[in-house]
């Protein structure tokens, strides 16, 4: 796959279609569309996982794996659009083995439409943040009750880095990712995306 990558235009859609044949598109678009929202800065290089049927051989698709230098982990305005895409030097924390596919297929209108079309669906609808927010407080009511035995067994007492972290990590991310995400998309591909009216394609 990455010699006919390397190889081939994927601006034809004869090269784009062959190598479709091997990856289940709508997977890969919900894969990578995740992954750059989620802010997954240590992917695609490591963390970068598929499978698929072997007998009769099926399609690959793609699964999260490792997502904990994600979300607030680094700072939400970093554009993972870029740093999933470009084709960057052998030392380069992404090197172009790991961003090709993804840079190859963006070569091809109709793959470029339907990732923006299916990241914008989900920005309005899974990823909305009023969702989002729901999500992570779920999760705090979850797990605080066990929080003051954590720093008990663990010999710390520093309970307000648990609200910090809560705060800066989770909760600022879900409100401001949104906004950051349609600022890549725009300079990327110099177009106006509005999620609400680009979901209704």
């Amino acid at each position: 796959v990455q010699e006919y990558l390397m190889t081939h235009s994927f601006t034809d859609d004869e090269h784009y279609d062959h190598i479709v044949e091997f990856f289940d598109i709508e997977n890969l678009i919900d894969y990578y569309a995740t992954e750059i929202f989620f802010n997954n800065r240590d992917w695609p290089k490591k963390n970068y996982k598929y499978w698929r049927v072997s007998d009769p051989p099926g399609k690959f698709r793609f699964m999260l794996h490792d997502v904990d230098a994600g979300w607030g982990f680094k700072d939400p305005a970093l554009d993972m659009l870029e740093h999933a895409s470009t084709m960057l030097s052998e030392m380069s924390a992404n090197p172009p083995y790991a961003n090709r596919l993804f840079n190859k297929l963006l070569q091809n209108q109709g793959f470029q439409n339907s990732f923006l079309n299916r990241l914008a669906c989900l920005m309005v609808n899974e990823f909305r943040q009023e969702n989002l927010l729901w999500a992570v407080n779920s999760m705090v009511s979850e797990y605080e009750p066990a929080i003051d035995e954590h720093w008990n067994r663990w010999f710390q007492s520093n309970v307000s880095a648990w609200n910090d972290s809560i705060d800066g990590a989770l909760r600022d991310f879900a409100a401001t990712r949104h906004d950051h995400v349609i600022e890549h998309v725009e300079n990327a591909f110099g177009i106006d995306f509005n999620p609400e009216h680009r979901c209704e394609y």
